[in-house]
């Protein structure tokens, strides 16, 4: 193993130097191509793993939030920017515990988002354990957000949902700027946002990011408090490009807990009494650290080279122990690509290393202080990936993609016997490709079918006597797609539509014997089927003074067992708890100068609890909205906003415990209630 590493390591710096000698070939910088260059440009701004062409030519299911777009929702989380895009669900029950499913894949974790990539420029959010934490990073720390549905790309790991990138880097950064944002809100809530970006001519820029948020929360012992901190920067060096992102967190909220149905609906703003009685509460800091080169090799030729490390230590306080968890990672990623008139060729590497010491600590009068286990999971990773692109009429985009991962585990409990337990999954091998045809100079028809794999969580793998569950597999299952998209620029109209089909096996669930103790197993098979659309179109066209756009978004999907029986019981047909039915999005937004308002309504469909079905959420609807009023003062620009939500003030449930558990007496708490009517405003400064 250690030979291989060895390997990995050396080739990846092979590429690095043969980027930095290709300096001194005598080829003239002049004989370059002019769409090379563009490219490495684009590349090196956008910090993201795979250049995504022209939305309308994509052969695959794709939406975007714009930089605009991310000042129109709540300014301190992505739920309802998320929300409005089709089949894609963010449930939120703190500021710190959230899951994000796309198309039904990830309903069943019950604290956090699995089963999905995300990524921060180069920097992967996806720690080797598979959770993906986008709370990390502030929303003033990017610059746009895409999502590619299903395993839409072996490029990032074939993840069984899709995949979020999120880009750290504006465009069109041409001077030097400070912005300065600070809001008041309901609940306790204060927010302030810095933002410095600095310009070095045309060779690069640099900006330093700041951001804190503090509340007293809605509920009992839900009081919250992050602090942000970035530095990141883009620079010419010749003829590469080096680019780099820092950031730094840390954050401390009170644990409410969810609720049973009774004090869900009659006390929405009191804490489970177990978590309450506690105090419960988690403390977290972490770093993260991505160092990226892009270097042009020959003509047509770009090696582009990051390394990654992140480490954080959490302290978590619950009723039945306290948590105190060190975890550290590191990695890197190597891309080759080629790239000619009607072909694009890329292959590379991604390797991570993830080690994880957890100590809990007995929090009851008769182990209080007490420790009760010590254990290190160490989990190592490599995909080698590749894509081939190919433009055969200049109508036609077919693509051809593949990845390829190796998952280890080893495992020490520092309390019993101190030995290292190892086990390693069999390599999984996801191809996928994917087509988009031009029929007219509006229409585009697309299509692709792939594989995607996620391979269990040290949590899911490991059963509650410490030991690894060697009969636990990956869960994987095929997507296949089929759309199209309409633009109309004319007539200032644009709409897709995308039917899909994935079928999953080895569904992993998790069981939960005893209120602290969880574990994972396979339990069968999964069919997802669904529709989204998106409509949308300029009421007033768009010119410097005014502007009025309407946009219409749902989706509508089926999600059932096809072969699951747990405990005896057979489910099938049975449909999959946690997952809206069908959800829509109406948004109005525009600007009449000086002002800029936007206004949406949302619907989530009925969902279940549990496998059963023999509970379920009924729907809601939703109503936000947020206005500002621009302003300029000498040199100095701003605006005013205020942002209201949940306008009129609609009991709802943020997220749900699918399958909770009752002990002793208790009824299960299926329920994390969302905030009533709360406002927030304030105001943001340039200079």
């Amino acid at each position: 193993m250690v030979k291989n590493w060895a390997l990995i390591v050396f080739c990846c710096f092979v590429f690095i130097s043969k980027g930095q000698t290709g300096q001194k070939d005598q080829m003239p910088k002049d004989t370059l191509d002019r769409k090379m260059v563009h490219r490495q440009i684009h590349e090196v701004s956008v910090q993201a793993p795979v250049k995504i062409i022209a939305k309308n030519k994509w052969p695959g299911a794709y939406a975007a939030i714009p930089g605009t777009a991310l000042q129109s929702g709540s300014p301190y989380t992505l739920q309802l920017q998320l929300n409005r895009l089709p089949g894609v669900v963010m449930q939120q029950g703190t500021l710190s515990t959230n899951r994000i499913t796309i198309r039904g894949i990830g309903s069943r974790t019950p604290y956090q988002t699995n089963r999905i990539k995300a990524y921060w420029g180069e920097m992967p959010l996806t720690d080797g354990d598979g959770a993906t934490a986008l709370e990390n990073i502030g929303l003033n720390d990017m610059g746009r957000v895409e999502v590619l549905k299903g395993p839409a790309s072996s490029l990032y790991g074939a993840g069984l949902g899709g995949v979020v990138l999120l880009h750290p880097f504006s465009k069109g950064l041409d001077k030097s700027t400070i912005r300065i944002n600070s809001g008041v809100g309901s609940f306790g809530t204060h927010l302030h946002h810095a933002n410095i970006k600095l310009k070095n001519t045309q060779k690069g820029n640099f900006q330093l990011v700041g951001g804190a948020i503090n509340t007293d929360g809605y509920r009992q012992n839900s009081s919250y408090q992050r602090y942000n901190l970035t530095f990141k920067g883009q620079q010419t060096l010749g003829r590469n490009y080096f680019n780099f992102l820092y950031n730094f967190k840390y954050l401390k909220g009170g644990i409410p807990s969810s609720l049973d149905s009774l004090d869900f609906k009659d006390k929405p703003q009191k804490a489970a009494s177990s978590w309450y009685n506690i105090r419960g509460y988690e403390e977290d800091r972490g770093h993260m650290l991505c160092l990226g080169f892009v270097s042009p090799i020959r003509n047509n030729w770009v090696n582009s080279f990051s390394f990654f490390a992140k480490s954080s230590s959490l302290n978590e306080l619950r009723p039945f122990n306290q948590l105190n968890e060190n975890r550290y990672s590191y990695g890197l990623r190597n891309k080759l690509s080629y790239s000619v008139a009607q072909l694009r060729a890329e292959v590379g590497i991604e390797t991570m290393i993830d080690n994880n010491e957890v100590a809990m600590f007995g929090v009851k009068q008769d182990d209080l202080g007490k420790q009760l286990s010590d254990t290190e999971h160490r989990r190592r990773y490599y995909n080698i990936f590749g894509l081939l692109e190919y433009h055969p009429l200049s109508e036609l985009v077919l693509q051809a993609a593949f990845n390829y991962n190796h998952t280890d585990y080893a495992s020490v409990n520092r309390i019993k016997t101190n030995e290292e337990t190892e086990y390693a999954y069999d390599p999984v091998f996801s191809p996928r490709v994917g087509f988009n045809y031009q029929l007219s100079a509006q229409i585009y028809v697309f299509g692709s079918l792939g594989h995607g794999f996620s391979t269990p969580s040290v949590e899911e793998a490991q059963m509650p006597n410490g030991s690894f569950n060697k009969n636990i597999k990956p869960e994987e299952g095929m997507s296949y797609e089929m759309g199209t998209r309409w633009a109309y620029p004319e007539a200032n109209i644009y709409a897709d539509l995308t039917l899909y089909w994935m079928r999953m096996k080895n569904l992993l669930v998790t069981e939960r014997d005893a209120i602290d103790q969880f574990y994972g197993k396979n339990a069968g098979k999964t069919a997802h089927r669904g529709i989204e659309a998106t409509l949308g179109l300029d009421l007033i066209k768009k010119v410097e003074s005014k502007h009025l756009s309407l946009e219409f978004s749902f989706f509508v999907s089926k999600n059932t067992f096809i072969d699951f029986v747990d405990d005896g019981i057979n489910y099938k047909n049975k449909h999959l708890p946690g997952i809206p039915g069908s959800s829509t999005s109406l948004q109005l937004q525009g600007y009449f100068n000086p002002f800029r308002f936007n206004i949406n309504h949302a619907f989530t469909g009925s969902q279940y609890l549990n496998d059963a079905n023999s509970k379920q959420l009924n729907s809601y609807h939703k109503t936000d909205a947020r206005v500002s009023f621009d302003f300029s003062l000498n040199k100095i620009g701003g605006s005013v906003y205020l942002g209201v939500y949940n306008i009129f003030d609609k009991p709802y449930a943020s997220m749900l415990v699918v399958n909770a558990k009752s002990f002793g007496n208790a009824r299960p708490r299926y329920y994390y209630p969302g905030l009533p009517f709360n406002a927030i405003g304030g105001v943001e400064l340039s200079f």
